[in-house]
């Protein structure tokens, strides 16, 4: 699972239009699929400001997941939820059963 080169663009459309992502949940950790060139068209597109070092820092910070690029575009906290801890996921969990109430309506964004 992760963010392709649509995905970059629906979470910069995201941005664009200034909805809060502040606190970004993820349903497993979600892969950076876009390199440096596809993300700078990206921001491009969406007239989201950035230089090449900021892009290669997204890059680079977050390889391979994609939690860099979501900060970058306004999350002060990314959580990722995960059955198994086999991605380094923050928390535990099977969505099977019950999620613990300090999770109900927390996240302004949930990627899957």
């Amino acid at each position: 699972m992760g963010l392709d080169y649509n995905g970059v663009r629906l979470i910069s459309y995201i941005h664009y239009k200034k909805f809060c992502m502040k606190s970004t949940g993820m349903l497993g950790r979600q892969f950076l699929h876009t390199d440096q060139k596809g993300i700078s068209r990206i921001f491009d597109e969406f007239g989201i400001s950035y230089n090449e070092a900021d892009v290669a820092k997204i890059i680079i910070d977050g390889a391979p997941y994609s939690e860099s690029l979501l900060r970058y575009m306004g999350a002060s906290e990314v959580v990722s939820f995960d059955n198994s801890d086999y991605e380094g996921a923050a928390f535990i969990h099977n969505f099977n059963e019950s999620i613990d109430l300090q999770f109900h309506k927390k996240f302004d964004l949930l990627c899957k």
